[in-house]
């Protein structure tokens, strides 16, 4: 994957350590062990979830809320004998209606600089992936 806009003073275009380069991928990149993450598994073309599969990836933890997930025209479109490979389970970790979350974090969920009051409002919602069971994650937080 390369990327289309150059964080750190990076040229457009350059591959960074960590980045993954499935089909379709947007933002995707290796955290630890067999952890990964990226944006929307939507994104992912059938050569992208190949890819995934052929990295030892069969678990997909969802971690977006159920109003956040919804097909997109734009998406490509995914035969069902492929997504099938993998075990899809969906575990958000905030609730969008949570008054103090939405005066803190909105309107950008799941962003970087609110891992720490998510974690700290809502820390039954936190999922832990583990090389036991490889998961390819929408958002990763890390809890001190």
């Amino acid at each position: 994957m390369t990327i289309p806009a150059a964080p750190g003073g990076q040229a457009k275009g350059t591959v960074l350590p960590g980045m993954v380069d499935w089909d379709g991928a947007v933002n995707a990149w290796h955290v630890a062990g067999s952890v990964f993450r990226m944006g929307r598994r939507e994104w992912l073309t059938d050569a992208g979830w190949q890819q995934a599969y052929d990295g030892g990836i069969r678990t997909v933890i969802d971690l977006r809320n159920p109003d956040e997930i919804r097909p997109r025209d734009t998406d490509p479109r995914v035969g069902a004998e492929t997504l099938a490979a993998f075990d899809v389970v969906h575990a958000p970790t905030e609730d969008p209606g949570n008054s103090e979350f939405c005066e803190l974090c909105v309107p950008y969920l799941n962003d970087p600089a609110s891992y720490a009051d998510n974690a700290r409002i809502f820390p039954e919602e936190l999922v832990v992936a583990d090389d036991e069971r490889p998961g390819l994650c929408g958002v990763c937080v890390g809890v001190p």
